[in-house]
């Protein structure tokens, strides 16, 4: 078993077996270094402090469930949907682990004018960096698609939205995916059916709101 040798090189304070195992150095301005492979270990439940700087060249292993990153995006236009699904929100990230989870959350501000309005809300799921409506999640992530209903994330036939209100509709699941490290994964939110996004029917520039898609990478 290697032993453990403290010494100093160039004002530095320097961890290194005996074995000549990756180094630890520490600077004289308080900058702490890792050599490739060079591990931060200690007890189960004092694994110590970083309070500045960046941990580089090491490979640091979250506990399974952990937050890795979160993207957003909001999308503040006030439109009419139609039969073409408008791209309200588009988040992209940089996969930072291999085969990872995701856990969505949306929230669409919309209105109608009082007729058979259709609201029809999809979640894409796209390897790259540009959503595409056609890119459905698994189908576990999906309204059933039996019956009239198209197998959306949300769907609602004649939802008959009064024309002087506006609704908001919550949408959120956590998605298996299959990727490599660092690959380019982006996630959209469309709307479509004939009902108004950010604004009531009869009330534009007066009732309005805010939709949001946040998307965070969980580890596993």
């Amino acid at each position: 078993m290697a032993n453990l040798i403290i010494k100093s090189s160039a004002d530095n304070l320097v961890l290194q077996g005996s074995d000549a195992s990756p180094a630890i150095t520490v600077g004289a301005t308080g900058t702490t270094t890792f050599a490739e492979s060079a591990t931060l270990s200690g007890t189960a439940n004092n694994l110590g402090t970083v309070t500045a700087g960046n941990l580089s060249n090491v490979d640091i292993i979250q506990p399974a469930g952990s937050v890795l990153q979160i993207v957003s995006d909001n999308y503040n236009d006030e439109v009419e949907t139609g039969n073409t699904k408008t791209k309200c929100c588009e988040v992209s990230l940089v996969a930072r682990q291999a085969n990872s989870k995701f856990f969505y959350q949306a929230c669409i501000s919309l209105g109608g004018d009082g007729d058979s309005d259709n609201i029809y809300l999809t979640i894409s799921k796209t390897a790259g960096t540009t959503a595409a409506v056609t890119d459905s999640l698994p189908a576990d992530n999906l309204t059933p698609s039996s019956g009239t209903r198209h197998g959306e994330q949300y769907q609602s036939d004649d939802a008959n939205v009064y024309q002087y209100s506006m609704n908001s509709v919550n949408l959120s699941d956590l998605v298996i995916s299959t990727h490599a490290v660092d690959a380019n994964i982006t996630f959209g939110l469309w709307a479509g059916g004939g009902f108004y996004v950010n604004r009531s029917w009869g009330r534009a520039n007066t009732e309005s709101g805010i939709t949001t898609l946040t998307v965070m990478e969980i580890g596993v």
